[in-house]
This record gives C-alpha cells, structure tokens and sequence, in this order.
C-alpha cells in the first residue's frame, strides 16, 4: 500500500472510531459560528516641548481609522471531534495628518492582522495544535511615544495526556507538551527626540512534562530560543532553558517533604553565559510543637570574565515551648568561588517570637533573633564584577516608578549597563535617556525616566556593574533584631530596632567595614462605615552607619465612599521626606496624590482621574507628573462607544514635556 493509500485509510479509520452514528446524520464541513465587527475611530496627539537654551518643540497629529473583523469559530471538517478550526481576520485603514515644529506630513496606510488555529482530535488523550498568528497596531504612549507593533508568529503543539495508549501498554506514562514556532518581532518607537527600532526573528522549540504521582510531583521543562537580530546582527545570540521540579512527601506519617529544584540557562552570542541552580530541601514536621528544614543550593555562573561558583547550607529547628512562644535556631554557611578569589562565612543565631490576643479584641506580637557570623575573604582585586543581575520597570511605570535599589554596596556607577530582556530580547538603554543613576549613600537607586522610549511598564531587566568590597580580611558579624507590635484592627502600631556590628579579625580593612543601626516605627489607622472607608499611616525610619547617616519621615492617606451618582470616588496621597547628613548633607523629597470616580451612571461605564507626582532632589533635577483623564463606554444593544481623554505633563529640571490625547471609538457586532 502507497504512502498516501495508508494515510487515507488511517483517517477514515479515526473518523469512524469517532462517529457513534451513521456519518450522514452530520454534514462533511460545518461553518461554525460568524462573527463580525465594523469599528470608525478618531485620535488626536498634541505634544509640545520646551528646554533652557533649546528651541521648543511641537508634534501634532489628527489620525482617522477605520476597521472590519471577521471571525468563524469552530468550524469543522467531516467530525468537530477530529478538526476543529477558528478563522480571524481584521483590516484597518488609517489617514493620519501630522504636524512637527511647523513642517506638514500626511500618511495613509493599511494594518492588516490574522488569527487562524485548528485542533486535532481535541477530545483525545492525544492532540495536535496548529496556528498562525499576525497583530500589527499603532499604540499612543504616555509623553508623545508613539509605537508601530507588528508581530507574526505560526507554530504548532502536540498534547500528550496521563490517559493515552502508553498507560494501556504499560509503557511509564506522563502528560507532556511539544511545540515549535517561529515569530517575528517588529517595533518602531518615536518620541521626546528619540527613534528606537526593533526587528528580531525568534525560533522557538518548548517541551514540557508533568508526573503526578501518589505523594509526588515531578515538572520538566525545556525551551530552545534562537534570536536574530536584523538591525545590530552581531546582538543576536540563542538561549537554552531547562527547569526539573521535584516534590515528595514521605515518612510514616507523610511528615517529611523533599523539594527539588534545578535550572539551567546557557546564553550564547554576545554577553555569553552559562548558569546552573540546584536547589535541594527537605522539611521533618517531628510533632505538632516542632519542625526542622535543612536546605542546600549550589550555584555555577560562567560568564566571559570568569566563573563564579556559590555553596550555601542552612538549618533550621523550631520548637513551641508554649502556646503564644516559639523559638528557632538556625546555622548557614556560604562559599563563593569568584574569578577574583574566594569568601566564606559561616554562622549561627537563635530567634524567639511572642504571639498572643490582648483584650478589645488586640494581638500583641513581639520577636528577637540574632545572628554571629564570620566572614574569609581571599580575593586578588577589591573590585568584584556582577553580570545579568535581575530587575524590573514598576508595573506603574511611566506615570510613578522610584526605580530600584543595586543588590550590593559601594557601586562603581560609571560601570553600570542595563539591559532591557522584554520579549525574551536584547534591548541596549541609555543612562540619561532611559533612566538616571541616583547614589544614596554607598546604595546605588536605578529610576526609569517617563519619556524612555524604549523601556515599558513591567519590563525584565539586567544590569551589569563593579562594587567594592574588602579583599584580603577575615572579620565578624554580629546582627541583633528587636522588634513589636499591637493591632486592634482599627489601629495599629510597630517598631523594630536592628544593629549590625563588623569587626575584623585579621587582614586589611581599607574602610570597608561598616556598623549599622537601624530603627523603624509604624502607625497605621484605618475606618470603615459601609460606604465610607479610610485610613492613614505614618513612618520613620532612621540610619545611622559608618557609610551613610538619614532619617526618613513617610506619610500615607486613603480614602473612599461608594454610591455618587452610582460612582465610586477613591483618593490616596503619599509623602516621603528623606535628609542624608553623611557622606554629604542631602535632601529627597516625593509627594504623590491620586484621585479617581469609578462605576455605572446612566448607562455610562466611567472613570475620570487626576495625580500628581513630585520628586525632589539636592543632587539632581527635580521631576513632576501630572495626568488627567476620563475614559468612559456605553453599549447601545451591539453599538459600544467609547471615549479616551488624556493629559500628561512631566517636568524634568528645565525641560518641560506636555502630552494630550484624545480617541474616540464606535464599535458595531454583528
């Protein structure tokens, strides 16, 4: 029998394993279901800039658009049980009319997206997915950027289930999930004097693998991603992501649980690295008073510059000696092997924690814990590199992000590089255009800018830098934490006080070592009368170390009350009032205060909003945002409208950027 005969006879094979009735009693091809949309728009940008000693700028623009989609939803051929299809496709026509700095422009275009996906044998414990995907949009963001997207992507993936064949065989079994795509990336951003363009085609292998067992749970997962860069091509470079997780709960009882946890990355092209994590843990529940958990991880990060190898052992026993007392102790011991040499440190403390209700329906909660902990380090340089450490752009970004605080101290900051890794890419930023450096004392702050065209809200980041550390000296460590609090539900209040002593031992110390004092106090009220609820809080927190002397004052209120004409009205404000007097006396300052009205009235799905954003600071510019808005819909039976009015300002010592739009939306289903 041919090649071809055999298929054809397996599918009909399928087909009549499928249909318990005659297959006449069902149609060869069904439509499935139509859908259909017509959509008219109109938005309009104005944004104007000006700066000391520049001339100013203005951007205006007038777009119309008008869109159709259509979409069929499982159609199906010879049995829905066999192919299932959905089918997507949208055009849209645009004529835009922009205006810069006094010169004309008009450009008429055409977007143009599909969406197709078919299922086989959807109902089987074996299945196959197949799809082809194409998205192209014009998105407005905040401060003028405007964003040109076009994403295609088509692969496929085959389904394995617990219940197949293999099981009836007595083959060992495991659902699992092979897919394959390729997908191409393209992104053009233009704004505040900016021009970013992105271009990058990803093929992309993924396997994954799930073993549920009786009192065990095993996960595996695999991706292969092969990134081409077609602007920067010496930038592209491939990725291989391996993930194993294991758990098991064992013992007489199932008192004991065993977790493990290995992962393994291997980046190749430029910035190059290999990197491998094992986790191993393992908790013992011995009665009801008393528990133990011993953990150990090993961490191997190959870069171009060296290797580095981390060693770390811990263990930990509680004990309830009483209903409202439980105390702990716990020992961990740390090697890291550095291409600049090595450190160790070892140590041990106790922890004791108080909880207990109070009368007037109060908990008190008091603890203490300390730790002794001595530290070897034999390094050739006093400047240890850091590569690929992981950060992210605040999900509230551009309108509020205070950026991010380095892992370590004493930062070389003409050595920091921050790498944006959205879409799984390799994006370059630009300190002063993407983001600002700021030192507070021997920490070091990264604050994303508002007007970066090329980082976005909840982007994954990697920063590369130089710290400073002491190289030859071996030193101790001794930390102390005391701390409390009472809570009434209405009210609440605590306070800690933690002190960490460094002395050395032997070796040179070259200022390294530090001792610090920290104290923190909280007061928190909150109210609610149906309707009306609110609540304000109050901190300090004060500093005093042999690097860095401040005290920080922070300040919070919120409010809401329900039913305003069928609106919601919230308002939160907060202040942070920040004074260094060591190494340099300096001055941070922040005031955010936001107010919304939410919810349904006369038919209306409403939100209007108004905040403000003010940054102050000794060292550097100071910075305000301000924005304003309404966003509004309604539904007329299958006649949605919807309107977007929008105004942002940013300030940034003399430069000035203001943003106001305006988008208005019909759509009509049929």
């Amino acid at each position: 029998m041919s090649g071809s005969a055999g298929t054809l006879v397996l599918l009909v094979g399928c087909v009549v394993q499928l249909a318990p009735y005659p297959a006449q009693a069902r149609p060869a091809f069904g439509w499935g279901r139509l859908e259909s949309s017509v959509e008219l728009g109109y938005a309009q940008e104005r944004q104007d800039t000006s700066q000391q000693n520049s001339a100013d700028s203005k951007f205006d623009s007038d777009r119309f658009r008008e869109r159709l989609h259509l979409r069929d939803k499982r159609l199906y051929v010879l049995d829905p049980r066999l192919v299932t299809i959905n089918l997507g496709a949208g055009v849209e026509f645009f004529q835009e009319n922009n205006n810069f700095s006094g010169q004309n422009g008009s450009q008429d275009g055409r977007l143009f997206d599909y969406a197709v996906d078919s299922t086989f044998f959807s109902q089987k414990p074996y299945s196959l997915f197949l799809y082809a995907n194409r998205t192209e949009d014009r998105v407005s963001r905040n401060f003028g950027t405007r964003t040109d997207v076009k994403t295609t992507v088509v692969g496929g993936r085959a389904d394995l289930r617990e219940d197949s064949f293999l099981k009836d065989r007595g083959i060992p079994y495991f659902s699992s999930s092979l897919g394959a795509n390729q997908l191409n990336i393209k992104e053009d951003s233009i704004g505040s004097g900016q021009d970013f363009r992105r271009n990058e085609d990803h093929n992309i292998v993924q396997y994954d693998a799930h073993k549920g067992y009786q009192t065990a749970d095993l996960n595996f997962h695999y991706q292969f991603d092969d990134i081409r860069d077609n602007i920067r091509p010496d930038n592209g470079f491939s990725t291989h992501t391996a993930n194993l997780n294991y758990s098991l709960d064992f013992g007489p009882t199932l008192n004991r649980r065993w977790t493990s946890i290995m992962n393994y990355i291997r980046r190749s092209g430029l910035n190059g690295n290999n990197s491998f994590t094992a986790n191993e843990n393992l908790r013992i529940d011995h009665n009801a008073e008393r528990f133990s958990n011993y953990q150990y991880s090993f961490n191997r990060f190959d870069t171009s510059i060296g290797t580095t190898t981390t060693n770390t052992a811990s263990f930990l026993v509680s004990q309830r000696l009483y209903k409202s007392l439980t105390s702990s102790l716990h020992a961990q011991g740390t090697r890291v092997d550095l291409p600049e040499g090595e450190t160790k440190s070892y140590g041990a403390g106790p922890a004791l924690n108080y909880r207990r209700r109070i009368p007037a329906n109060g908990r008190l909660s008091l603890r203490a814990n300390g730790t002794y902990r001595i530290n070897d380090n034999d390094l050739d340089s006093s400047n240890i590199d850091v590569q690929n450490e992981p950060h992210q752009v605040a999900p509230t970004f551009p309108v509020l992000d205070p950026g991010f605080l380095l892992n370590h101290r004493l930062v070389d900051v003409s050595t920091i590089v921050v790498v944006d890794r959205r879409g799984g890419g390799q994006l370059a930023t630009t300190p002063g255009v993407d983001y600002e450096i700021i030192s507070e004392g021997d920490r070091t702050r990264i604050r994303p800018l508002p007007t970066s065209v090329v980082l976005q809200a909840g982007d994954p980041l990697e920063v590369d830098y130089t710290y400073g550390v002491a190289s030859s000296i071996r030193f101790s460590t001794t930390l102390m934490n005391l701390g409390g609090g009472i809570d009434f539900g209405w009210v609440s209040f605590s306070a800690s006080h933690n002190i960490s002593r460094q002395n050395r031992l032997s070796g040179v110390d070259n200022d390294f070592l530090q001792d610090r004092t920290i104290d923190t106090a909280d007061l928190r009220l909150r109210g609610d009368w149906q309707q009306l609820k609110a609540g304000a809080d109050a901190g300090y927190q004060r500093e005093d170390s042999t690097n860095q002397k401040y005290t920080r004052w922070r300040f919070g209120q919120s409010g809401s009350y329900a039913n305003i004409f069928g609106l919601t009205l919230t308002v939160d404000a907060n202040e942070s009032f920040t004074s260094f007097s060591d190494p340099d006396s300096r001055n941070t300052d922040s005031y955010a205060a936001n107010v919304a009205l939410n919810g349904v009235s006369a038919g209306w799905l409403t939100r209007l909003f108004a905040g403000i954003l003010i940054l102050e600071d000794t060292d550097i510019d100071d910075q305000t945002t301000r924005r304003a808005g309404i966003t509004t819909r309604r539904n007329f039976g299958k006649l949605t409208i919807t309107g977007d009015l929008l105004w942002n300002d940013f300030d940034r010592g003399p430069t000035n950027t203001t943003d106001r739009r305006i988008d208005l939306r019909a759509v009509r289903r049929f």
